[in-house]
């Protein structure tokens, strides 16, 4: 139950206990019949139970005129500029009149924000990787230890006649990939890193990786709903983390539309050589639904 219904109740029960107290002294008094109008003007508690009687149906008035609504956010990973799965989500209720409060905006933006950290193991301080590249990768697989632990990615990219191509480590079969390439190390909230790894290498070789730590980047999508505007206020609350960068729906629409037309551009020559390609820039994505309904 809503908080500002509570009080409204607690007032008027309030106000009945206060006018039933006033009456039974004045009827203790013997003025029961005689000018209890008047006395029970005079009496402090009458008094102060008329003043809590107006502010409980002031706020009960109040209240009335609010409706009440439903608001789901999704939080979703990304992967390779595409929405991956959802990784959690979460429904906020409560009554309004025009738009959500700042109050509710900061409960919904505290959520996210948690999740996010907590999942991303989030600190101030660098983090480090070790990595272990075997001389023979066809016999032993590339290790690479993060310390703290915590989530991230390693890719493998290599240049070739059609362009730049990107694998996850762990679903490429290092013994077909022909020629050098580079090892690609992400975790997000910290810098991304590269080493190059040569075929010629004869012997076992070990790097260490210091990641200094960068915002994290959050886009927003346009909720459904009554109201799609919710975005707005959650973008106001992440641009005051310095731990976070945000993308705005119009910036993420544009950026997908350019994404398209440069895998256009390749399909049609596969030779194309882009040394920089457009990417969303996020690691996450938050959208959602919301729904008001009047009485």
């Amino acid at each position: 139950m809503d908080i500002t219904l509570v009080a409204s109740i607690l007032a008027i029960i309030a106000s009945i206990v206060t006018i039933s107290k006033g009456v039974i002294e004045a009827l203790k008094e013997g003025e029961a019949n005689k000018g209890l109008l008047r006395k029970l003007a005079r009496n402090p508690w009458a008094r102060l139970a008329t003043g809590l009687a107006v502010v409980g149906v002031g706020l009960l008035l109040w209240w009335g005129s609010k409706t009440p609504y439903v608001l789901n956010v999704v939080l979703w990973d990304v992967n390779l500029d595409e929405r991956g799965s959802a990784l959690a989500s979460n429904q906020f209720r409560g009554r309004t009149d025009i738009g959500l409060s700042k109050e509710a905006y900061a409960e919904i933006g505290a959520w996210c924000e948690n999740d996010i950290r907590n999942r991303l193991a989030l600190t101030d301080e660098p983090v480090t990787a070790h990595i272990r590249i075997p001389a023979d990768l066809a016999k032993e697989e590339i290790q690479v230890t993060m310390t703290p632990d915590g989530p991230y990615d390693v890719y493998v990219t290599q240049v070739t006649n059609a362009g730049k191509v990107r694998w996850l480590l762990e679903t490429v079969d290092l013994a077909q990939v022909g020629g050098d390439f580079e090892l690609e190390i992400r975790r997000p909230g910290y810098e991304v890193k590269s080493i190059s790894v040569s075929r010629q290498q004869q012997q076992p070789r070990e790097q260490i990786l210091t990641l200094k730590p960068v915002p994290v980047g959050v886009g927003f999508e346009k909720f459904e709903g009554t109201d799609n505007s919710v975005h707005v206020g959650l973008i106001n609350y992440f641009t005051t983390r310095s731990r976070f960068t945000v993308k705005d729906p119009t910036t993420l629409e544009r950026l997908r539309a350019k994404i398209e037309q440069e895998k256009a551009e390749i399909a049609m020559n596969p030779f194309i050589q882009q040394g920089i390609r457009t990417t969303l820039g996020v690691d996450f994505l938050i959208s959602g639904t919301f729904e008001q309904k009047k009485p």
